[in-house]
């Protein structure tokens, strides 16, 4: 079996999944079919009282990212933690230094992992142009030589066969 597409991300985690909703965002790109894989199976996310000990510091431009993308918004419905002070230290002497302030814009924000990728997740299979395969584990990519090129103007330059044995020409 095989199918093909103009864009392909390896991975569904938060990285590929903001990779996949920014990119079928942009206006440029809205007319191309954009396949995310994803090597585990679709799982949902249920996000307990209990808070996760598995969190990202997003910086204020990440923040403006999944704010622009979306996903943001569903991230404050949830819980956040803002960071506005740090102070790091040497154990061995008296040497510190301390970053930011109480009233400031905060350094970063906390928030759960599983709360990031449920957001991204939630804006990416919203994307039309996106497709997410769960379960596609990647067993090899053919990027062609120059000649190769050359020979074949205006077809597919990388083919990715899955496990499964799907292939894809991109």
């Amino acid at each position: 079996m095989s199918s093909s597409a103009d864009i392909v991300i390896a991975g569904g985690g938060m990285v590929g999944t903001a990779a996949a909703a920014a990119i079928a965002k942009l206006a440029g790109l809205q007319n191309h079919k954009i396949v995310l894989l994803e090597s585990s199976p679709r799982k949902e996310i249920s996000l307990s009282a209990e808070y996760s000990n598995r969190v990202a510091a997003l910086s204020p431009s990440t923040v403006e990212l999944l704010d622009r993308l979306g996903a943001w918004q569903l991230i404050q419905q949830v819980r956040t933690q803002p960071v506005r002070r740090m102070k790091v230290w040497e154990s061995c002497s008296d040497s510190a230094i301390t970053f930011g302030d109480e009233v400031g814009e905060p350094l970063a924000t906390l928030v759960e992992n599983d709360l990031t990728v449920k957001a991204l997740t939630e804006v990416t299979e919203a994307c039309p142009n996106v497709q997410i395969r769960y379960g596609a584990k990647v067993k090899s990519y053919k990027i062609p030589s120059l000649q190769d090129c050359d020979q074949l103007p205006g077809e597919a330059v990388v083919v990715e066969e899955l496990a499964s044995g799907t292939r894809t020409r991109i």
